[in-house]
């Protein structure tokens, strides 16, 4: 038929079938026409037709219907299929973002070709690249390949790339400005990694948010994609420095490598791979180790592997260790195995030890188990005797004064605070240990003054 040939001219001329005229003598053949061998045609070049805005909107519309029938008449006009036009109420919809004039219209305009990629409409993605239709052309901040891949649009996706889309070029999806790689992981499309990779897409390109698709991958818990990634050669200890910026335009920067990604979100499967693929263990990301991040998190089967694997139960930077997480969050289970793996019962990157938080939050189990360690119950500026005794938990001080705690030590006067507060059975038992009921405080206070500043006539009783 007439559509064949004008197909295999195109390839030769470079000009798509719906700008093509066959003429038989007066006639002009139709793209459905048969051929009859030996006749004279001759071939006519057609510049794309002009078109008024609504002949623009009407093509986007209908390529994000899905109608290709309707779509293949519109391109025989012929029409431009790169041509964009935005609607009042789009620009309405803008203003409150701060857009204005022409940047408007540059911002929300979409092709045909984004809008049928979009909604995962192959056959008008067919005849829209059919009709060169750029590949890379969406919109401002997204390109068609990207947005295909955030809709999970593998076929569309094969179909882009077959026709030269740029497989690396971010777009906004969502996730900040990222890869089709990237997006494609954070959404666990197996399928589309698989074919991404394929086409040769760069495995640590991120985009704008500085995480890479293995980071992604291993948040996401997706051991598949993550072991993809590793065997196209993904860098496996890379930094993720995500940048925020809040208000007044300060910015702040958080983000983990695979491992400590994985940890946090408890994926002992992604672990496991990670550490087969010989990812540091210890490796501090922001402070942070891998058994840190999931201690902090309250992940024992993660923490246990790692510690397993001789990860290091005290490595950490200016943060919590993996210890004081433990204790923080109340995890017996937690705090016994990183006890048995040597952790060390000091002070942490928050100047305030294992002890102290326990104390302070009024974990009695976890004291005992601590002080069954031998922590010292004289560490730190905010010492165990102190939390306890201002908090108000006579258990866990009187453990405290019986395992020798000195009621008269540092700054902060345990006796002091626990009258402040109105603790009587606490004062009581700090009294019975010999507690000075004179030392005076930081607010350069005794007992007794806190105490009858405050109402609290049974302290002022006992003192």
């Amino acid at each position: 038929p007439v559509q064949a040939l004008k197909q295999h001219l195109s390839g030769i001329c470079g000009v798509p079938r719906f700008r093509q005229r066959l003429l038989c003598g007066s006639s002009c053949l139709q793209d459905g026409d048969p051929l009859e061998p030996s006749l004279e045609l001759q071939l006519i070049f057609l510049p794309y037709a002009k078109s008024t805005q609504e002949q623009v909107r009407v093509l986007r519309l209908t390529a994000g219907q899905g109608s290709a029938e309707e779509v293949e008449q519109i391109l025989g006009r012929p029409q431009d299929p790169e041509e964009v036009a935005i609607e009042e109420e789009d620009l309405f919809g803008a203003l409150p973002f701060g857009y204005f004039g022409a940047e408007i219209a540059e911002t929300l305009a979409v092709t045909p070709l984004f809008a049928a990629a979009k909604n995962g409409h192959i056959a008008v993605v067919h005849l829209l690249l059919e009709a060169r239709a750029h590949p890379d052309k969406g919109c401002r901040q997204c390109t068609p390949l990207v947005k295909a891949c955030a809709q999970g649009h593998a076929e569309v996706v094969q179909t882009l790339l077959q026709s030269g889309a740029d497989k690396d070029r971010c777009g906004e999806s969502g996730y900040g400005n990222v890869t089709p790689l990237a997006i494609s992981c954070e959404h666990r499309q197996e399928e589309l990694v698989r074919i991404l990779l394929a086409a040769r897409a760069e495995p640590d390109k991120y985009g704008d948010v500085d995480v890479t698709p293995l980071a992604r991958a291993s948040r996401r818990g997706s051991v598949a994609i993550a072991g993809m990634l590793l065997a196209a050669g993904a860098e496996k200890d890379k930094d993720s420095k995500q940048t925020f910026k809040l208000r007044f335009q300060e910015e702040r920067t958080t983000g983990w490598t695979p491992l400590v990604e994985a940890a946090q979100h408890g994926h002992l499967g992604v672990v496991r791979l990670l550490l087969e693929a010989k990812a540091d263990k210890d490796k501090l990301s922001h402070g942070r180790t891998a058994l840190v991040k999931a201690c902090e998190f309250g992940h024992v089967g993660v923490a246990s592997f790692l510690v397993q694997e001789g990860a290091d139960a005290n490595r950490a930077t200016n943060h919590c260790t993996a210890l004081s997480w433990a204790t923080r969050l109340g995890r017996l289970d937690l705090a016994g195995l990183l006890l048995e793996a040597g952790a060390s019962t000091g002070e942490d990157g928050e100047n305030l030890p294992p002890l102290s938080w326990a104390c302070r939050l009024g974990h009695l189990a976890m004291t005992c188990l601590l002080l069954e360690a031998r922590a010292d119950v004289e560490q730190g500026c905010f010492k165990p005797l102190l939390e306890a005794s201002q908090n108000g938990y006579p258990e866990i001080t009187r453990a405290l004064l019986h395992a020798g705690a000195d009621p008269n030590a540092g700054s902060f006067i345990p006796l002091v605070e626990a009258s402040h507060e109105g603790h009587a059975e606490i004062v009581k038992q700090l009294l019975a240990a010999r507690a000075d009921s004179l030392k005076r405080g930081q607010s350069d206070l005794t007992a007794l003054e806190k105490a009858t500043l405050r109402g609290h006539q049974e302290i002022v009783d006992l003192l």
